[in-house]
């Protein structure tokens, strides 16, 4: 158990090749985040782009996260914003568009994969 914003310090860092994770829905589970630990929230963006950072540094160069959520609570456009803006390259080509599906009238789910970048220099695992 811990809190996934704190990645970093649980772990070495490029421990990891791939985070995978079901983000909460935000109909019967809700995240919780740095700015409403008690109350939570429905959408899971401000989670993940506190995590991010932190997930960055356990992951190894050319490492992936792959995360599903509800897109009728955060847009993928956000999502994917979130990990530009991260430093993470999201993969949209092919495959990598086709993931979203409806689970029932309140949940679109979708599937978004990203990279941590390879540096110049750094071996590739």
């Amino acid at each position: 158990q811990g809190d996934s914003r704190l990645a970093d310090t649980y772990f070495k860092k490029a421990s990891f090749e791939l985070i995978a994770g079901d983000l909460p829905y935000g109909i019967a589970h809700t995240s919780k985040n740095a700015r409403k630990e008690k109350g939570g929230s429905r959408n899971p963006l401000e989670l993940v782009r506190d995590c991010l950072p932190a997930w960055k540094q356990v992951l190894v160069p050319g490492g992936a996260i792959a995360l599903s959520w509800n897109t009728r609570v955060t847009p993928r456009k956000e999502m994917e914003k979130a990990f530009r803006e991260a430093g993470f390259r999201v993969l949209t080509e092919g495959p990598y568009q086709q993931f979203d599906h409806r689970v029932d009238q309140a949940i679109q789910r979708d599937i978004l994969v990203a990279l941590r970048p390879v540096q110049r220099g750094t071996p590739q695992h």
